[in-house]
């Protein structure tokens, strides 16, 4: 992977989210500008001249990093694939809601809407709500389950890559100290 690879699916994951925010949740004649501009945003940033498009990672480590990310994603419940905290009970509540309420949520019965920090959940639940279409709820629960650590571990990978990219040191030094970065957060 080259820098100027990272830097676009750096941004698409960072900008995608919000675009579903604001489709989803804000009325559209407010949403249209704010919209166009996060497209004009990402297609510059794909545009752009990076100032090398040399690799940064030696292909031998990217297996490795991979098996890391993994391992984990999995023993940190991601998805709900293995145990996971008391913690997770309120937010897979709140990703449910995000699937199978009308956007944006709101609770009829007590009167309020959602207010959340909900942009990890947009891509999942966007995909839980198309499953949900097609599949009921048993299948699209699943489906969800699946899509949301797939979608975190690659969250998790861009991030160790993003460490690796901005840490200028030699080899074996930039290594190291991706792995403390990446375990410690």
């Amino acid at each position: 992977m080259n820098k100027k690879q990272l830097n676009i699916i750096s941004y698409f994951y960072l900008i995608f989210p919000i675009l579903i925010f604001l489709i989803g949740f804000v009325k559209f004649k407010f949403a249209i500008i704010p919209v166009l501009l996060l497209i004009v945003i990402f297609l510059r940033r794909i545009l752009e001249k990076v100032e090398t498009n040399e690799k940064f990672i030696r292909k031998k480590d990217i297996m490795i990093i991979f098996v890391i990310v993994f391992l984990i994603c999995i023993f940190a419940g991601q998805g709900g694939l293995f145990y996971q905290s008391n913690d997770w009970h309120c937010r897979n509540a709140i990703f449910r809601d995000l699937i199978n309420k009308k956007w944006p949520v709101y609770y009829q019965n007590q009167s309020y809407a959602l207010t959340y920090y909900i942009g990890f959940w947009m891509f999942p639940a966007l995909i839980g709500k198309i499953a949900l279409c097609f599949f009921g709820k048993t299948v699209a629960w699943k489906i969800r389950k699946y899509y949301m650590f797939i979608l975190v571990f690659n969250w998790s990978y861009i991030i160790y890559f993003m460490a690796c990219k901005f840490t200028k040191n030699k080899e074996n030094q930039k290594n190291f100290i991706c792995n403390v970065l990446f375990l410690r957060i």
